[in-house]
């Protein structure tokens, strides 16, 4: 399993995760990736878009979150699809596995900061089509 943080600034490497992941595992990984990113980019000021899995939301990552005064948007859970990391990761598997290629590190994995920026850049067209569909399904 691999974990990656981006945002209109950069983007962190893809870290990854070899063990079994449980909130004391992803706090440590966001201790060592996400929070050297936002110091280096975004003094402080930022809101932490997550996916729906649970360490992501337990009380101890949110307890975290808290202490070092960082603001989660809460996705409701059936909007998967507007969570642009969700639309990188399909982006990724679909790299991954095309025409039965294989891949000898994540480096070679890697994404053009414009693919990013795109992604980022759509967050206000995502919402605002979510809000006309009164939260149904989107083209994202």
């Amino acid at each position: 399993m691999v974990w990656a943080a981006f945002s209109m600034h950069g983007k962190t490497p893809i870290a990854k995760v070899t063990t079994r992941m449980k909130s004391d595992n992803y706090i440590q990984l966001m201790d060592d990736v996400l929070i050297p990113f936002t110091d280096d980019f975004m003094d402080g000021d930022f809101i932490f878009v997550r996916d729906i899995a649970s360490i992501h939301k337990s009380k101890k990552t949110m307890e975290w979150f808290s202490n070092k005064n960082i603001v989660v948007l809460d996705w409701p859970s059936r909007s998967l699809d507007m969570n642009p990391i969700e639309n990188l990761w399909g982006i990724l598997a679909r790299r991954a596995y095309s025409r039965g290629r294989k891949f000898s590190s994540i480096q070679e994995l890697d994404l053009s900061t414009q693919m990013l920026e795109t992604l980022v850049n759509s967050m206000q067209n995502r919402l605002i089509e979510l809000i006309r569909k009164y939260g149904h399904k989107t083209k994202y």
